[in-house]
């Protein structure tokens, strides 16, 4: 089977915006990689009651944070809410190959079509698609299936970029902060946000 660059690893964390909060001084942290390891066991920023459960948080956010540019954090802690919800989608998009497909093939396509209505159904439809090609993804379960739509969808309403099933531009947004994404290479994110590179 060839490798497959999909994973419903997504599921086990949606945004995770008051958590990244709580982690401000890990997250500014030299070491850490290695204070994230600690919380599995200690528990003082996630506030996450059973171990699994924060097990699986913990490896998620590993993988946010290393696909997270140099110098994010500082930035981010800059900005404010709006900002920083789209920030943390910004690093979902660079984690997961599939929250990026569902965003680029399903909600971008409708929005330039001017459909900004988004359901489970549209997404499933994609879903079935990768399926067809993808063993990876063919052989999951129906329940593991769902949950990489319900969580984009609930990931999507938090991030400020779906409200009552339909598609919305983030309102309220710096300008600077839309010119942080075209200094570091990443002007794509602007795009993924249902604006044109030019209007900003």
């Amino acid at each position: 089977m060839s490798k497959s660059k999909y994973s419903a690893s997504f599921t086990a964390a949606a945004l995770l915006y008051p958590e990244h909060l709580r982690m401000e001084e890990l997250l500014r942290s030299p070491d850490f990689e290695e204070r994230i390891g600690k919380e599995v066991e200690e528990n003082k920023y996630l506030s996450i009651k059973m171990q699994a459960s924060r097990k699986r948080v913990v490896q998620e956010v590993r993988k946010r944070y290393e696909a997270a540019p140099e110098g994010f954090w500082e930035r981010f802690f800059g900005w404010k809410e709006a900002e920083q919800r789209l920030g943390l989608f910004f690093l979902c998009l660079k984690t997961y190959a599939l929250m990026m497909d569902y965003q680029v093939e399903v909600a971008l396509k409708k929005w330039r079509s001017g459909a900004v209505s988004l359901d489970a159904f549209d997404l499933q439809m994609r879903l079935d698609e990768i399926a067809s090609f993808d063993l990876k993804v063919d052989g999951w379960s129906e329940g593991t299936k769902r949950k990489t739509i319900t969580n984009y969808i609930r990931i999507l309403g938090e991030a400020g970029l779906l409200r009552e099933g339909n598609l919305v531009r983030p309102a309220d947004i710096e300008t600077d902060f839309w010119s942080y994404f075209h200094r570091i290479g990443e002007g794509w994110f602007i795009e993924a946000c249902f604006f044109h590179k030019d209007q900003i």
